[in-house]
């Protein structure tokens, strides 16, 4: 019996039996955690919630689930990790459960990793949001296009590209080129050549 709990537990629920059932559902997660079989272990302790639904709701029932729901989410944490939904839909239940039950001091671990779960996601998000801004920061191509020819850096502006056509046609119209090392126009106009690269940027 003390080998195969699971077998028990699975034999007392199709008896009727709950109770019984329930306590071997635990006994068969103990020993599940103990071998590392941490999957096994959580896929157990979710067939005892089941089997504790049928019970009525006694301050019985509910010091079971919280034992049930705090040791769900100590091996979800382990499977996991710490920001999982998972890990966090166990702890809520276990935390609402330990303030019924007037805050057990044998349960300690239910609020520590609420609070763990709700820290680890605040971090994450945090790290999402600055990711995204230096990202927007350094990718920020909206008013300028920028290219290379003949080892000079130069930029054009959306007005400039606005006028190559008129540029083309009527050398006086043809925008300047702009330097970005001295923040003013050079002295020569971009050529055909020049242009056509321009036309070729992606903004």
């Amino acid at each position: 019996m003390e080998n195969q709990p699971e077998l028990f537990a699975q034999q007392y629920a199709e008896a009727g039996l709950v109770e019984n059932s329930v306590a071997y559902w635990e006994k068969a997660a103990l020993r599940s955690t103990d071998r590392s079989a941490m999957a096994e272990a959580g896929a157990q302790l979710q067939k005892g919630l089941e089997q504790l639904e049928l019970l009525p709701d006694t301050p019985e029932r509910r010091r079971w689930e919280l034992k049930y729901w705090s040791a769900l989410g100590a091996v979800l944490l382990s499977l996991k990790g710490q920001a999982a939904p998972e890990t966090g839909h166990a702890f809520a239940p276990a935390k609402e459960l330990w303030e019924q039950l007037g805050s057990p001091a044998e349960f300690l671990q239910v609020p520590y990793g609420k609070s763990r779960y709700h820290a680890e996601q605040q971090r994450v998000s945090n790290v999402a949001k600055w990711s995204m801004d230096s990202f927007t920061q350094t990718y920020d191509l909206t008013n300028t296009s920028l290219y290379h020819t003949d080892n000079m850096d130069l930029s054009l502006s959306l007005a400039d590209i606005e006028g190559t056509t008129r540029g083309q046609h009527d050398p006086a119209h043809r925008p300047a080129c702009r330097d970005p090392r001295i923040g003013r126009p050079s002295q020569r106009r971009c050529s055909g050549r020049h242009l056509r690269r321009a036309g070729d940027v992606r903004v």
